[in-house]
């Protein structure tokens, strides 16, 4: 699990920012109001600054859209305004849409999921991960949960213990009880828990290319293998480290357990960047003490909160996605999966829990 971070949601309600006085300990993450509704005068007065400033200090950021659309249409057009708002930006967060309107609340949880559903959609349309915030109240009486927790949650969950729906961010503490140096008055606190920068930075994001394309040369290989021995199709990153030096087992950060083949050294942290079948082995391509190679690897067992699941012929991500309580991104993410739309009969797909 990616390490807790802590972060700030703001507007133009907090007015000027002092940016030289934001500590980047405090605020290691901010999500910024971008837009809201679809009108042309509609977009946040400070967006452009507070996204800049943020970023000028090497905070990652993320932007948000305020809802009141009362169908999909508006769903619609409040997207497609929302996209202009931030053409030009590229975010390490999601982007997400503020769902929190008493008056669209009374439309009841089908409208509420099918305006929600058709502005992530048109999000992903256009190559950004889409989100959702809202609170507990809105995921459990106005929102149908099955239907979008495929989506990045960004829950309001405010005095609470810890949140009440497994989600990326977590809103903890909202104005009166939050402050932060260099924004005078009453801030919201979030924390993070899913490293969104490198998920949308591998993956291609938010206008991001994406680094989980392959590589296909090799300096060397501890095997004696070539990398023309292997069919060296891309399927899922792990962080493991070596336990012995001989006939040695490799745990993975995903939970899963190997008997390394290769001549690894005692103690040496691998990462296995990618992992292929060949020779009778399973190959992991690694990097470890500045090197680049095929090692062999067997297959030994499924251990810890991390499942091997095997598409069935009709699957979708987002099926799969939902069916475990995760999200598409998280999967794309941990499988190295270049088209989400594109999964296979019999391809062999992790699954963090």
């Amino acid at each position: 699990m990616a390490e807790t971070k802590s972060g700030i949601d703001v507007s133009s309600w907090q007015g000027d920012i002092d940016f030289d006085k934001i500590s980047t300990d405090t605020v290691q993450f901010a999500v910024c109001r971008a837009s809201y509704g679809w009108s042309e005068n509609q977009k946040d007065k400070k967006f452009d600054r507070n996204i800049k400033g943020f970023q000028g200090l090497g905070i990652p950021c993320g932007a948000y859209h305020y809802s009141y659309a009362t169908n999909t249409d508006e769903a619609l057009k409040e997207a497609d305004y929302f996209l202009e708002c931030i053409e030009g930006y590229k975010f390490e967060l999601p982007v997400y849409y503020d769902m929190e309107e008493s008056s669209v609340a009374a439309l009841g949880s089908n409208t509420c999921t099918e305006i929600a559903i058709a502005f992530c959609e048109r999000m992903k349309e256009k190559g950004y991960l889409p989100g959702i915030y809202a609170s507990t109240s809105w995921v459990r009486d106005y929102l149908d949960y099955d239907k979008i927790k495929s989506y990045e949650l960004w829950l309001a969950h405010w005095g609470a213990t810890k949140p009440s729906y497994t989600c990326g961010i977590w809103q903890y503490k909202v104005g009166e009880s939050g402050s932060v140096s260099g924004i005078d008055g009453e801030i919201d606190m979030d924390y993070m828990y899913i490293d969104y920068p490198a998920l949308v930075k591998k993956v291609g994001y938010n206008g991001y290319d994406s680094s989980a394309s392959e590589d296909s040369s090799s300096s060397g290989s501890s095997s004696g293998t070539t990398d023309s021995q292997v069919n060296s199709s891309a399927v899922v990153d792990y962080s493991v480290k070596v336990t012995s030096s001989n006939g040695v087992n490799l745990r993975s950060g995903a939970g899963i357990s190997y008997t390394i083949k290769g001549a690894v050294p005692y103690g040496t942290v691998v990462n296995i960047i990618r992992e292929t079948t060949g020779g009778g082995y399973t190959w992991g391509y690694t990097e470890y003490n500045g090197t680049t190679g095929w090692i062999a690897l067997d297959y030994t067992e499924e251990v810890g909160d991390t499942i091997t699941y095997t598409v069935q012929s009709g699957d979708t991500l987002s099926a799969i996605a939902a069916k475990y309580g995760t999200t598409v991104a998280q999967i794309v993410a941990d499988n190295s999966i270049k088209n989400p739309d594109l999964i296979y009969s019999g391809q062999k797909i992790i699954i963090k829990q």
